[in-house]
């Protein structure tokens, strides 16, 4: 694996790129001031696209991705030193989106869905989130697109339909 990036005051500055060994670019990430701060994608095997998300320069005091799209996301978002905002979309190696989520201030906001990975590419999961906590109503399907359940959510307290 490789990697070409610019620095500034031997902090990365500008756009960094990896790359494997047969020359297929996996990250790109844009720095400012050696923190991410920008467009970050990567790539899966086959150049299908896995993560492509924004993240701005207040937003980055330290950088993690793991919390992202833990099934706890009130908790999550909150603990996520990163604070994403906007929209963040992810992919499967198949290059078939697998979830996407709306962020304001670190914390989920609005809708949040996930699909199935096959080649109907049906919903798997929808609901809402306000403030970074389950509000609304929350569906699942199975991948032959029947409904697997649906409940309702008023700040995160569970109340069957």
């Amino acid at each position: 694996m490789r990697a070409e990036g610019a620095y500034k005051h031997g902090l990365k500055d500008g756009r960094e790129t990896h790359y494997l060994s047969n020359g297929d670019k996996i990250r790109q990430s844009d720095y400012k001031d050696g923190k991410l701060n920008g467009k970050q994608t990567e790539w899966g095997v086959g150049g299908a696209v896995t993560l492509d998300s924004e993240l701005h320069r207040r937003q980055a005091a330290r950088q993690t991705r793991s919390a992202l799209f833990r099934r706890q996301t009130a908790v999550a978002a909150q603990l996520c030193p990163r604070r994403p905002e906007g929209l963040d979309q992810r992919w499967y190696p198949s290059g078939n989106q697998s979830a996407e989520a709306h962020f304001h201030k670190g914390q989920r906001d609005g809708l949040y869905r996930e699909w199935h990975d096959d080649a109907d590419h049906r919903l798997k999961l929808q609901t809402t989130y306000k403030d970074g906590v389950e509000n609304g109503t929350h569906t699942e399907w199975y991948a032959d697109g029947h409904k697997k359940t649906e409940s309702e959510y008023v700040k995160a307290r569970f109340r069957e339909c």
